[in-house]
């Protein structure tokens, strides 16, 4: 895991105080009652967080105790650092501006309880069921990681300027700047577009990036800030676009454009098909004569970075296995060595 210490001091004692009685109460003083009666177990010691917990290897969550931070993983993409205490007598963090402490089930899972409530729009966590997860890895950057001039394949060229915490983007058809932040609540890195969050999501490999809201699906109904950006050397910046980094052919979409129920050679009958989600997560199923269809693998997408509208569905279920996904068309796939899948719903 690619990690970078970073300590801030936790900031939080005048908004507990305001809903959670006086440090040093008895444990049953600081449990839900509502948690106590479904039999759960509050989280006391913050150590016994310490590691990696997961949902199912897409959603991640990192505790450091001994350094006070967290690492959060979104299955939507966003990564980013966050602030870890036990000031009020349990373990707390503060994740998309939203306090949480943990409770246990009897079977071990871990429960990220959130205090207080949101919208719909806002990223929660709560009751998300994590489990222990040691062979889980992930990919986290700060915002000085991303200093520098990135692009996508279809000219759009983002310079972050991480000391003055601000970006400029140009692109042939617009030019924006704005404030880039990372206020270490889980998120990771944004950018202020418009009056929305552009969360900067790290590829595995740290070599590249693409953008999220933070919630499911696309980023933007009018394409802009799509693809895959990578890093660039003496892109012209005024210009918008770099002449000689890319190709036109090597244009990519972002995973959750292909949302949608996909079938080997457009046959609804098919004793296989694949279903892909708003955020770009994808499903394999396999179904028997009159029996129900079973999931058999799942995962995500990530992108080639030398090869013709290439994709990989790296699976989350299976170490190792990774499908090679070529964009044949709009509405077509080449699915590993299985052939053409077809959009047909």
């Amino acid at each position: 895991m690619k990690m970078r210490k970073r300590y801030r001091p936790f900031l939080l004692a005048l908004c507990l105080c305001l809903s959670l009685t006086a440090c040093g109460s008895p444990e049953d003083d600081l449990a839900s009652p509502e948690e106590t009666a479904k039999g759960n177990t509050l989280v006391t010691d913050m150590e016994f967080l310490d590691g990696m917990w997961s949902v199912d290897g897409l959603s991640m969550l990192y505790f450091d105790s001994g350094n006070g931070w967290y690492i959060y993983h979104s299955a939507y993409g966003p990564t980013g650092y966050g602030e870890f205490t036990d000031e009020t007598g349990k373990p707390m963090i503060n994740y998309a501006g939203f306090l949480y402490d943990f409770y246990l089930r009897e079977d071990g899972v871990l429960l990220p309880n959130q205090n207080g409530s949101g919208g719909s729009d806002t990223p929660s966590i709560d009751h998300h069921t994590f489990r222990r997860d040691d062979a889980a890895d992930l990919t986290v950057w700060t915002l000085g990681d991303l200093d520098g001039s990135w692009q996508n394949a279809a000219g759009e060229t983002i310079v972050i300027d991480a000391a003055a915490g601000e970006y400029t983007a140009q692109a042939p058809r617009y030019s924006a700047e704005g404030t880039a932040r990372d206020e270490w609540q889980g998120m990771g890195p944004y950018l202020y577009d418009n009056g929305s969050r552009a969360y900067l999501c790290p590829a595995p490999d740290g070599g590249s990036f693409t953008i999220s809201s933070g919630v499911a699906g696309c980023y933007s109904e009018d394409g802009h800030f799509d693809g895959v950006f990578y890093r660039i050397d003496g892109a012209d910046v005024s210009a918008g676009v770099s002449t000689d980094v890319w190709s036109d052919e090597l244009y990519q979409h972002d995973a959750c454009q292909f949302e949608g129920v996909w079938y080997p050679d457009g046959d609804l009958a098919s004793e296989t098909y694949i279903r892909i989600d708003d955020t770009g997560r994808w499903s394999y199923y396999r179904r028997a004569p009159s029996a129900e269809p079973v999931e058999t693998d799942y995962g995500t997408f990530s992108y080639s970075v030398d090869e013709t509208s290439i994709y990989y569905a790296d699976s989350a279920l299976h170490d190792g296995v990774s499908y090679r996904v070529f964009e044949l068309d709009d509405d077509a796939l080449v699915w590993d060595d299985e052939g053409t899948y077809y959009w047909m719903e």
